[in-house]
């Protein structure tokens, strides 16, 4: 049970198969609204929580099998986000919530003991390491308003997609694009046209395709 849509009543949540369903509690407890969300694998485990801090409830899941974390984000009370897979790490076993005075997000263990939190980055340090992608196949760089702040581009060969990550003006990360791709590709060049278009051209060595992503 959770407060999905902060309305003071309680929400009954559960999975079934590759979905997880949501039924909206109201005055009467009648549960009539129900809200089914798509997943890319069975959610063996879930939790729920405002994991980007944008005052909306969040839904993060593991599958076991294919041992992967995925996070699914609100547009609103009723709508979500596609799902995006965040990392795959052998044997994922379990999650929780997990908030302290320094770290606020979610935790994953392993079967190995490895414990690994994913949490909102509030500065950049020597000891940060952030992961691009699940399978990333090539990775560059990119300028996204020609303000000297370097935002990143890369390949995840996992969903076949070119990712874009670009940053703040404090040069935290803010913002993630997922474009699909047509083919898996091993090299990734950027061309700076103007201050708002950018092009990306894809492909790899000795292939046959390549695939030219304009974005303004």
């Amino acid at each position: 049970t959770y407060n999905m849509n902060l309305d003071s009543y309680e929400d009954l949540l559960y999975s079934q198969q590759k979905t997880l369903k949501i039924m909206y509690g109201d005055a009467i407890s009648s549960y009539s609204s129900i809200v089914t969300v798509s997943t890319e694998y069975i959610p063996d485990k879930f939790i729920t929580g405002d994991f980007n801090h944008d005052g909306k409830i969040d839904i993060a899941y593991i599958n076991i099998k294919n041992s992967s974390l995925s996070l699914i984000f609100a547009k609103n009370e009723s709508e979500f986000y596609d799902e995006i897979v965040y990392l795959k790490r052998n044997g994922i076993a379990d999650l929780i919530p997990f908030y302290s005075k320094f770290i606020n997000g979610l935790a994953i263990i392993s079967t190995t003991g490895e414990l690994t939190f994913v949490t909102n980055l509030n500065s950049i340090t020597n000891n940060i390491n952030i992961i691009a992608g699940v399978e990333p196949s090539a990775l560059n760089y990119f300028d996204k308003d020609n303000n000297g702040i370097t935002d990143i581009c890369y390949i995840d060969k996992y969903d076949k997609s070119l990712k874009l990550v670009t940053r703040d003006n404090g040069g935290i990360p803010s913002n993630y694009y997922s474009i699909r791709l047509n083919e898996f590709h091993d090299e990734i060049k950027t061309l700076n046209i103007s201050q708002n278009l950018k092009s990306f051209y894809c492909y790899s060595e000795g292939g046959r395709l390549i695939e030219i992503i304009h974005i303004d």
